[in-house]
């Protein structure tokens, strides 16, 4: 589930204070994933499962992007599983 998404269920409780204050608090969260994304993509500690997907479609099929979308979708499918796994 997307930061957004998490924010938009999470309903704001007590006062106009108290949803200010969960505000302020998202938005922290989502500057600090942001950061720690953009800083993984030149380290390369972390990878985003999304870049591997992206790069077994790629690396999987020709030129066609229908047969890149599929094989995308394979990948997540495959990802998934060896994630549940272990």
């Amino acid at each position: 589930m997307r930061i957004d998404e998490m924010r938009r269920t999470a309903a704001p409780q007590g006062s106009d204070l108290t949803a200010r204050k969960e505000d302020r608090w998202w938005r922290r969260r989502e500057l600090s994933i942001e950061r720690f994304t953009e800083s993984q993509r030149t380290v390369r500690k972390w990878i985003a499962l999304s870049e591997i997907a992206d790069w077994c479609a790629r690396s999987a099929t020709g030129a066609s992007a229908e047969e890149e979308a599929e094989a995308r979708t394979f990948a997540f499918k495959r990802l998934d599983l060896s994630i549940r796994n272990g």
